[in-house]
């Protein structure tokens, strides 16, 4: 509901927008509906019925004593609306009931019901007004109004004038038409935006000063912002860039609405790629108002509005303009600038390396499986300025590894930081084997306040004797040489970069005493602090109870080595190897049997005799992550695992939250309490390994011990990366000694529609 002088401004938006889409808006007001017999009346003329007439009901009674009030049966048949007349006692309507009900409906026509602020009106009726519409008072009447409204629809003026102006700026301008007689009742808009005849098609209102900037000779600078194009290189849909734009909070003029409403910042940002002959190949425009800006300055100094675009576009020279305009101050600025995309389609490249403002799950529409700034379901927010303030704790990079597509040869990354001239030594990070696709990839710097200076992060993609490199810079805030005192050194996925006082390793080039160098992460780490531990593993548990809702349908193979150790000591025989499809597809795995020890089987999986497992797509997350489980977690240490960063915490889950069941060979089903590790990507907070080990097994059922573990690892799908099971482990302890042991595969991954 909108009262009272809410309504003036939300009101004034939404009449601006309905003139920008040629709408005129009819409000009907229900509040009350039904309790006047006049609107009664005129309700049933409208839909073709008598008019209902309180004196004319009867009362019936029901099974259970209530009394209604219903009208006769003559009554409630269907006549129609104008001359004529119906017999046999049933309604009589004549031309003088016409005449009657025109003549009333001229003089309610006259009612002045434009006014917000009356008491006997809706304050929807200004905005119907504005808009060129009708106000619909269902309390008073319904049949007159809804005639005007449809023959509003078919019937019509148009009328035109030149206006006494050639500024065509595209602001809002105010128009009135007064009728030269006093009879005469005339619906009209409010207004118009002022737009230059013959104005581009699709250009809106707000853009026309923004493009005009454009077309200065002398280009205005009285608004501070950033832009910038980002290269990415090619994707599944072709060479793909971004444009991106960053307007600080703090350089507009805030405007205090009516009261209750947060003070807001409001800006419009028109921006164009042009070819080398001026022809703009890309256009992108949006008119921003953001709310609580003062909320937002006080907990962030370095607030953003933000627009990022991605465009594809054939290697060359560009040109970028961007014009951007404080509404509020009615302030400008424009920034033209060149820029080149080179031709790196099939050779082994890296994109160019973004300093990562913040990033935010993407929903729904906003969730492009296009959009470059994505890593896994999380949209990237860029740091145009570079710059974090004093005691900043840790910064990330985001950018592209593409292998070369025709080399077979592994792709390795190594990376080093130079903090105030000082660098670090290479450290490998990463190295893939077989994979093709473009890879996202984050790098999370920092375990601890970032020492002030400024920093230079360098990136080498190597693969087949060939090597790429790429960097980029940042500087943190402070004076150089004031590093904080609990500042333990800087972490950068699977190392960490301090002060190297040890031996150079073998064959490395010597350092200088005290030269800055990246260590392996078998050095000592600090501990994290609790609250550091307590928002890692909440943001891990987010992803996990996630991870179900995000995954697309897809097919992979399984191969299953089930082996078995009789005595326990170590000596394991293969007992047979299965390989089956498996299907994901709406949040549940199914599987179909392929081989048996290297022969074509159809079998069903439950006739296989012997230890099997399932739920490693999310079931392990949901069994220890859900909240009904009240895992208890606790950090054991900081350690690295397939070339990244991770922190290794220790929980336990009592029976009575458990959802973890063993089956023994009888039948026989058992809810069991666990405990085990959990080891969680530093940079992209989600869990790389998980264990489940049950507990208090009773001693007579047959299974003594199980345990499951699970590695995800980042797999490519039609050019996306995707966490996903890639191996796990199942053990059960039977007899006194024997143990067995099941080893699983998943492997050769793709969309399950696209096969």
């Amino acid at each position: 509901q909108l009262h009272g002088d809410a309504i003036t401004v939300s009101g004034k938006t939404i009449a601006e927008e309905a003139t920008r889409a040629d709408v005129s808006l009819y409000v009907v007001d229900m509040d009350a509906s039904g309790n006047s017999s006049r609107f009664q009346m005129d309700n049933a003329l409208l839909n073709g019925q008598a008019p209902y007439d309180p004196a004319a009901t009867v009362p019936v009674k029901l099974k259970n004593g209530d009394t209604v009030m219903q009208a006769p049966p003559q009554q409630q048949s269907a006549v129609p609306l104008g001359s004529g007349s119906q017999s046999g006692g049933m309604l009589n309507w004549g031309p003088a009931q016409d005449i009657a009900m025109a003549t009333d409906f001229m003089r309610g026509n006259n009612e002045d019901r434009s006014n917000p602020f009356n008491d006997t009106k809706s304050p929807m009726a200004g905005l119907a007004k504005a808009t060129g519409g009708a106000y619909i008072d269902a309390l008073t009447n319904t049949r007159k109004p809804l005639e005007q409204m449809a023959q509003d629809l078919t019937t019509y003026y148009q009328a035109s004038y030149v206006p006494p102006f050639k500024e065509y700026d595209g602001k809002f301008r105010t128009i009135a038409v007064k009728p030269l007689r006093a009879s005469l009742d005339i619906q009209t808009r409010t207004g118009y935006f002022a737009l230059a005849p013959g104005a581009e098609a699709g250009i809106r209102p707000f853009e026309a000063p923004l493009l005009k900037a454009l077309a200065a000779p002398e280009l205005p600078s009285e608004i501070e912002f950033h832009a910038t194009v980002l290269r990415f290189g090619d994707l599944p849909d072709g060479n793909t860039n971004t444009l991106a734009v960053e307007v600080p909070l703090s350089a507009l003029q805030t405007k205090v609405g009516v009261p209750g409403n947060p003070p807001s910042a409001h800006v419009s940002i028109v921006a164009q790629i042009k070819d080398p002959s001026g022809v703009v190949v890309e256009h992108y425009a949006e008119d921003i108002l953001k709310r609580g800006v003062r909320e937002e300055l006080d907990r962030d100094h370095s607030a953003t509005i933000s627009l990022a675009r991605h465009f594809i576009t054939a290697p060359g020279k560009y040109t970028m303009e961007v014009a951007v305009l404080d509404q509020n101050s009615g302030k400008a600025g424009v920034e033209r600038s060149s820029f080149e995309i080179p031709e790196l389609s099939g050779v082994i490249s890296l994109s160019d390396m973004v300093v990562v403002r913040k990033m935010e799950r993407a929903h729904g529409e906003d969730e492009d499986p296009f959009e470059p700034l994505r890593y896994e379901h999380q949209k990237v927010t860029p740091n145009l300025t570079a710059e974090l303030p004093a005691n900043a704790k840790d910064v990330s990079l985001f950018f592209l590894l593409h292998p070369d597509p025709a080399l077979k040869d592994a792709t390795t990354l190594e990376m080093e930081v130079v903090h105030n001239g000082k660098a670090g030594r290479r450290t490998p990070l990463l190295e893939t084997d077989g994979v093709h696709a473009a890879i996202p990839y984050l790098a999370s710097l920092g375990s601890g306040a970032l020492s002030p200076g400024k920093y230079e992060v360098r990136a080498y993609l190597s693969q087949g004797g060939k090597t790429t490199t790429q960097s980029a810079t940042f500087s943190v805030a402070g004076t150089p040489g004031a590093e904080a005192a609990d500042s333990p050194g800087l972490g950068i996925a699977g190392a960490v970069i301090g002060l190297d006082e040890g031996s150079p390793a073998p064959g490395a080039t010597p350092r200088a005493e005290g030269q800055l160098a990246i260590t392996p992460l078998t050095s000592a780490v600090p501990a994290l602090s609790k609250d550091e531990a307590h928002l890692l593993i909440e943001s891990a548990r987010q992803h996990a109870l996630d991870y179900n809702e995000l995954l697309p349908n897809l097919i992979c193979t399984e191969v299953t080595n089930r082996s078995v150790d009789l005595n326990g000591d170590g000596k394991w025989r293969l007992r047979d190897t299965f390989v089956e499809s498996l299907r994901y597809r709406e949040k549940n795995e199914t599987r179909t049997m392929l081989e048996v020890n290297g022969k074509a089987s159809s079998a069903a999986r439950e006739a296989m005799k012997g230890a099997l497992s399932a739920g490693e797509f999310g079931g392990v997350l949901q069994a220890v992550f859900r909240d009904a489980s009240k895992a208890d977690f606790q950090w054991k240490e900081t350690a690295a695992l397939k070339g990244g960063t991770v922190q290794v915490y220790d929980y336990r889950v009592a029976c009575g939250n458990s959802i973890f069941s063993v089956t023994a060979s009888n039948g026989k089903q058992l809810m069991v309490g666990f405990h085990g590790q959990v080891f969680i990507d530093s940079a992209a907070r989600r869990a790389r390994r998980i264990t489940l080990i049950a507990d208090n097994l009773p001693p007579d059922f047959p299974t003594h011990a199980t345990s499951i573990g699970v590695d995800y690892d980042y797999v490519p799908i039609n050019g996306l990366q995707y966490l996903l099971p890639v191996s796990a482990e199942l053990q059960l302890k039977q007899g006194q000694r024997q143990i067995v042991m099941n080893t699983m595969e998943f492997k050769d991954y793709e969309r399950l529609n696209s096969r």
